[in-house]
Parts: structure tokens; sequence; C-alpha cells
């Protein structure tokens, strides 16, 4: 009931999210000419500066000889940051669920000890283990570029934050599938809370760096124009790394 809950939340969430900040985005100056919409509702004052606000929900048109006005109606801002407010507090909720509920205090129902039966190391399985986390960290990566790309264009920052929440969330159990089948959660299977614990790490915390990594290289000018794409089958390698150190530093405990 608690996975339940927070997969519903934190899509919903999600959705609600891109959901407000697109209409906080139609309600703007065009993004082609937005000094024009600013001459056509306050006259012309000179050149003119736009200043939108993602949180508080806003847009200042500043005039040539400094005067401000909202753009937008103050009504509907405060209707919209609120909605903000509502659908992010919604997301990091259901994201709250989904680890409280599967990683950190599951339900009853089989033996979730922290202590699993640690197989020997099986170089071959190892291998398999990094190549799988490796593949699920690349899938996380061009799915969050995919995704959070136009959401930040059409709908805001927060909304292209907000949008691949679910995608981390099912990366991270993705991870522990892999953990309970190929990684050192395999003599336990489902019962595994250790599994789910290193598929939180590999496939959530992998991921994230993953996607950390590919942002740092496209848009800080790490790596010359043009040959951002060229990185992207190396900012995965870590989510690997993760995934064949946990064998290692299992089996050397066990």
């Amino acid at each position: 009931m608690r996975l339940a809950m927070g997969w519903a939340l934190l899509i919903a969430g999600a959705i609600g999210t891109m959901a407000v900040g697109f209409e906080a985005q139609s309600l703007q100056p065009d993004w082609l000419d937005p000094e024009d919409d600013c001459i056509e509702r306050f006259g012309p004052r000179g050149h003119w500066t736009v200043r939108p606000r993602v949180f508080p929900v806003g847009v200042t048109c500043v005039a040539g000889d400094g005067a401000r006005f909202e753009y937008l109606d103050p009504a509907d801002g405060r209707l919209l940051t609120a909605l903000t407010a509502v659908t992010v507090l919604a997301t990091l909720a259901g994201l709250a669920l989904l680890v409280r509920g599967w990683a950190v205090r599951p339900g009853t129902g089989g033996d979730l000890s922290t202590v699993d039966t640690v197989p020997p190391f099986v170089g071959g399985r190892a291998v398999a283990h990094a190549a799988l986390a490796w593949l699920v960290a690349l899938v996380l990566t061009v799915v969050v570029i995919i995704v959070s790309l136009p959401t930040w264009f059409f709908a805001g920052y927060i909304a292209a934050v907000a949008a691949p929440l679910p995608f981390l969330a099912l990366a991270a159990f993705l991870a522990a599938q892999i953990d309970r089948t190929v990684g050192p959660g395999r003599l336990v299977g489902r019962a595994s809370l250790g599994a789910r614990r290193r598929g939180l790490l590999v496939g959530a915390g992998g991921g994230l760096v993953a996607v950390g990594l590919f942002a740092v290289a496209a848009f800080t000018g790490v790596v010359p124009d043009g040959w951002a794409p060229a990185v992207l089958p190396l900012v995965p390698v870590p989510a690997g790394l993760l995934a064949a150190g946990q064998h290692a530093a299992l089996s050397s405990r066990s």
C-alpha cells in the first residue's frame, strides 16, 4: 500500500509540476520577442527587459527608465505558485514513501534481514553485473536528456528536475532486480533488503552521477562543442564500477 501510494504521488506530482510549469510559461511574454508584449501592455518606454521568476511565479517587465511592471495578474501568480508548491511536495512525498517502504522499512513478508548470504566472488557475474548497471545508468541518462531538455524549455527548470524522478526510481528498482539475478543478492532473492539498498545506490546514485557528469560535459565547456554525445558511453562507468566493487567488497567479508 505504501509503495502504491508512493508511486501514485511521485507520478502525479511530476506530471502536475510539468503541467503547472507549462501553464506558467504560456502566460509569459512570447519568448521570441518578449519586448513587444511588454510594449503592447504597458506602452513604449524605451528598451524593455523581461525578468521571469519560476518560484514564486511571476514576470516583471523593466522599462528603459527603470520602471517595473508585473506582467502576470497577481491572482494568477499566487495560484500558480501555490500549485507549484503542492505538486513539488507531492513528488517529494512520493519519493520518500518509496524509499521508506522499499529500502528502509519494508512491510513484513519474507526474511528481509540486512545481512545477505554472500556468494563467493565470481568474475563473470561481477562483469555481467557491472555491464548491466552501466546499461541502466546509460538508459537513465538518455531518458533524462529526452525528458528534461524540452521540459526545461516549455515548463521551466523546476518541472525539468521533477519530470525524470519517476525514471530515477525505476532505475533503482531495475538495479535491485539485477542485483538479485547476477549480483551479491542472488542467493537470497526477493527477500534481500541488501539488494534493494544496493540497487538504490547503483541505480539511483550511479544514475545521478552519470547525469551530472553528462551535464558538466555538455554545458560547462569541458568538452569541445559538438562532442558531448561522444562522452555519453563514458558517464555511466561509475555505476558499473559501483556494481563490480560491491562483489569484491562483500566477498572480502565472507
